[in-house]
Order: C-alpha cells, then structure tokens, then sequence
C-alpha cells in the first residue's frame, strides 16, 4: 500500500516504518498519523516481521512543535480527534542521527 507521509517495509524481519516529510523536519500531520495506525496494523499483521521500529527521514528527530501545533489547531476548530492510545506502546523512534544535522 503507497503511502504519502510515510515509508513501510520489512527488511530482516523488522518492519520499519519512517515518516517522510524531511523538508518539514518530519512534523506530524493528520494524514501522517492515520498512515502510522494503518502501518502499525499492517506490521501486526505480517508473519515475517517480528520488530517494529520507527524513524524520521533527513536525519532529525520529529518537529514536535509545528506536530503539536497543528493537531491543537484542528481541535480548536472542532475537529474530532483519536485518542493517541491507538498507537502501539512499545515502538522506538530512531532518528538517523539524533544529534540533528
């Protein structure tokens, strides 16, 4: 299944799940999270792969604040949002290099 924020594959028996929107420094979009919850299912669901991990391309770690600020935006404006305990618990997040760059 094409994605357009995120990258998925299994490689070695470990799905690997990457955001892809290094030009935003890989911030969280609505988009973006329902892919992950597809991405995470689709991972549960595959017999070959035993780890999950997650990371952001272009080597930095997530913009949590431009993240945070648009998810806050749409509840602002009314927008019904998921609980964020739809993701599952135990996935590292690995960005390629977390001394940024």
């Amino acid at each position: 299944m094409p994605f357009s924020g995120i990258d998925h594959g299994v490689d070695d028996r470990v799905a690997t799940i990457t955001l892809n929107r290094p030009d935003r420094r890989n911030a969280l979009t609505f988009t973006m999270r329902e892919e992950l919850l597809e991405a995470f299912d689709l991972a549960d669901a595959d017999a070959d792969a035993d780890v999950r991990a997650a990371h952001g391309r272009a080597g930095r770690a997530p913009d949590m604040v431009e993240g945070v600020t648009a998810f806050l935006e749409k509840r602002e404006a009314g927008f019904p949002m998921k609980v964020s305990k739809d993701l599952p618990p135990s996935v590292p997040f690995r960005p390629e290099n977390p001394y940024g760059g």
